[in-house]
């Protein structure tokens, strides 16, 4: 595809379909990292007309709490 056919569907579609295919959403996270710095080079450099990233919704990915071990935990992988 050509830059200047990019649109933003095509960006939210592939980023749809990688999610699909099993990719984590940190990794899509830099896909759209890496399309959107591109696209904005391009856009400095005067190859496109706006860098259609911008607008385009990267997936957020999941920030888990960590748990802690009690004391009891930490007693008993003490005893093994």
């Amino acid at each position: 595809m050509r830059l200047k056919d990019l649109r933003l569907a095509n960006l939210q579609m592939l980023y749809s379909e990688k999610l699909k295919s099993g990719l984590s959403k940190r990794t899509v996270k830099y896909i759209h990292a890496i399309m959107h710095q591109s696209l904005y080079r391009a856009l400095k450099w005067g190859l496109v007309a706006g860098n259609v990233a911008d607008a385009a919704e990267s997936p957020f990915p999941v920030h888990r709490v960590a748990e802690h071990l009690t004391r009891e935990q930490i007693a008993n992988s003490m005893d093994t």
